[in-house]
Formats: structure tokens, sequence, C-alpha cells
């Protein structure tokens, strides 16, 4: 029934220090699928659809990861619509949870990931069916975008750049203090697929998202690492899907190198500040991170279909906004070298967008094209030393709107 191929993937991850995140479906959203997509696995009751579940776990266990690399992997009960956290859910719930921890005892299973921040009480819609039915999970997930919903049911999208950061917020307020962490496993800035997700744009968006949920979420989770493949009939290499690769997986998008910059920071945050982040081991190593974030302008919210916007006019929809200057000292280090290395993720040269368009938007088959893309999207890589003076180090850059600089100092 299940893919061996699954554990080449799970190998993959676990070598590139990331954690395999499974979204397991609730039996509500099973029927769903099954009934509106007649390829979908057909289990005729609850209780075949429980043995299914049982045997993907048993199967997960089958595999010889050690303990420690199996620690790290995160399984979601997903149930998006709060409304159908009843008993049904709760009793899955509890019969994963005792499959989990016999096969794989060091992962974490939590959910419902419902949507937050859409309507009026949503967060208490979340929340209370845990308290009510005896459960604790080991993480809350929520998905976000945002978007508000009107007695129609209409979609609006939100001006507030800081709605995420309050919806949670808002969360917090209603899960006991000792409750269980909250994590965002579904979360961006659209619910259709547009160039946006392409573009330099959304690496700045990501590090801002993440830089002002900080003490608020315990996780924000990228789970789409690639595109979905090509279901459409289109050739294109870009389409605008929320994927940190290309579908053609080949193609790193601006975000996947975002992300990436963040992978060194230590949990020992000196300073947070919109467009910085600063961080510290302790032993003359520090680790930046700059962004210049733009956020829409008036344009966007008159557009009725995101599809609808084209890759060469992203920057029509954002506020037109000049180059910001960052002056960074860090004061009380040791004195001497260091050693300063920089990764820009710009236009210039990590922007498979603009590499792409500068291209004519060619489709998959402009092969010579395409790698020679490949070739010359990479992350721009800078190293130089600093000296301090009196013990301290003074940084300067300047950065382009939407551009992300990551930065790693060492002492020599």
């Amino acid at each position: 029934m299940f893919a061996a191929e699954i554990g080449e993937s799970i190998y993959e991850l676990t070598e590139s220090s990331m954690a395999p995140f499974f979204r397991l479906e609730s039996w509500h959203v099973y029927c769903q699928e099954a009934e509106q997509n007649p390829d979908c696995l057909q289990l005729s009751s609850l209780g075949e659809y429980m043995d299914a579940m049982r045997q993907f776990i048993a199967h997960l266990g089958s595999f010889d990861f050690q303990p420690a690399l199996t620690g790290k992997w995160i399984f979601e009960l997903w149930e998006p619509d709060a409304q159908f956290l009843n008993e049904d859910y709760f009793s899955l719930y509890r019969m994963l949870q005792e499959m989990i921890s016999a096969v794989l005892p060091n992962a974490s299973l939590g959910g419902s990931g419902a949507r937050v921040g859409h309507r009026a009480n949503s967060e208490r819609q979340l929340v209370c069916p845990w308290e009510q039915h005896g459960v604790r999970p080991d993480f809350y997930s929520v998905s976000f975008y945002p978007y508000t919903e009107d007695e129609n049911h209409h979609g609006k999208y939100s001006s507030d750049q800081d709605a995420l950061a309050k919806t949670l917020d808002q969360l917090r307020a209603v899960i006991p203090s000792d409750s269980a962490p909250v994590y965002v496993t579904e979360w961006g800035p659209f619910l259709s697929n547009n160039y946006f997700n392409d573009s330099l744009w959304r690496a700045s968006y990501t590090i801002r998202a993440m830089s002002s949920c900080i003490g608020k979420a315990d996780a924000l989770i990228a789970t789409m690492f690639f595109d979905s493949q090509n279901k459409s009939g289109t050739i294109l290499p870009l389409r605008g899907e929320p994927g940190l690769l290309t579908n053609i997986a080949l193609l790193r998008k601006p975000v996947y190198f975002a992300l990436r910059s963040l992978r060194t920071m230590s949990s020992n945050l000196l300073l947070n500040e919109p467009g910085c982040m600063v961080a510290s081991n302790g032993f003359n190593r520090f680790q930046l991170v700059l962004y210049h974030y733009q956020h829409f302008n008036s344009a966007f919210y008159h557009v009725k279909d995101e599809k609808q916007i084209l890759p060469g006019s992203l920057s029509l929809y954002l506020q037109d906004v000049g180059n910001r200057s960052f002056t960074i000292e860090l004061t009380g280090v040791e004195e001497g070298t260091y050693k300063v290395e920089l990764y820009r993720v710009t236009k210039a040269r990590s922007s498979i967008l603009d590499r792409w368009i500068e291209n004519d938007c060619f489709p998959y088959n402009g092969k010579s094209r395409l790698l020679s893309m490949i070739l010359n999207a990479n992350i721009d890589a800078h190293l130089q030393s600093v000296s301090t003076v009196r013990n301290t180090l003074k940084l300067n850059y300047i950065l382009q709107p939407s551009e992300v600089y990551s930065i790693s100092i060492t002492k020599m």
C-alpha cells in the first residue's frame, strides 16, 4: 500500500537537517477527498480508515532511523474546519498517539491545523474542543492566511502586515499558560498561486513573518518543499506555486535561500527589530539576517483574481520604497580580526523569476536557457575581514527593496 520510496525521501530530508512533516487527514477530510477524487484510495468505513493509519505508522517504523532523527518528526492530524473537531476526530487522535508513541516514541503529534484569524472566535473554536474531550496534544497546530470572510463567505485580503502576529496573540490569550506549544503548519500570503511565490518579495515576506512571530509561535513550518508536478498542462518552469523549489526540483527560489539563512541562527537572540535579527552563540560567533520588506500598495487590494498577476508586473502592486541603510555595531566583543561571510539574496544573483523574465518567460523545453538560468541564479557570496575598534565591530550595508542578507561573523 505504501511506496518504499518514502524512505528515500525521509533520508534525504534528515541528511539535509530538515524534519519530516506528516499531515494525516481526519476521517471527515478523507471522506470529502474520496468523494471528489476518484483516484483516492477508497475505504468504506471508519474502521478501514483507522486500519490504514495503523499500517502507515507501522510502515514508517520499519525504517532503520536513529532515535535522535525520529525525535524531529512531526505528525499532524488535519481537520481544517474546527466545527468537525468531534468524537470521531479525537478517537482517531488517541489511537494515533498510542501507535506513534509505540513505534516512534520521540516523534510529536498535534492538530488540528484549523484556520484562525478569518472570523470571530476562530481561535476559541480551535482550542476548546481539546479541553472538552480531555485530550492534550503535543502541540496545537493552526493555519493562517491574511484573509477575512464576511457573512457571505467572501474573502477579503487584510491590509494589516502584522495580521499573523496579532492573530497569534489572540490565540495565546485563549490557550492555558501551561498548555502545549503552538505550530503554524500552513501559512503564507495567498490562498491561490501567483508569481509573488516565485519572487524575491516572498523571501523578505517570509523572514519578516518569522521575525515578527518570535515568542508568539513555537514553530512556523514550511511544508511545501517543491511545487506540485505539472497537472495543468503548462510547461513553464515557473508557475507561482508555493514550494521552495520549482516543479522540476532544479531551480531554488529566493525563499529557499532565505529560509536556509536561518538554519545557523542560535537561540541566543541579541536583537530582533524590523529589518534586522542578530544572534550569537557566545563563542565569538555572530549571525545576522537583514531584510528590506515591501508591503502591498492599494492597487493589490483591487485585484479580483491573484492568478491574473503577471510575472513582470509584481512591482506595480508593491509600495514604492527606496534603499535601506543598516549600521550594525557589535559592542563588548573580543579584540581582534573577524571573518565576515556575506550571502545576498538579490535580483542580480538569486532571483530565478527575474532571470526567467529576462529570458522572455520561456517554457520548460527551452533546456539550454534553463541550464543557463540554473547556473546563474545562485546566491551571491562575499568574504571580507573586519577588525575591532575599542571592542566594537561596525558594519554598514545598503539593501534594495525585498533583498535579504545573511551574515556570519567569526573570530579569525
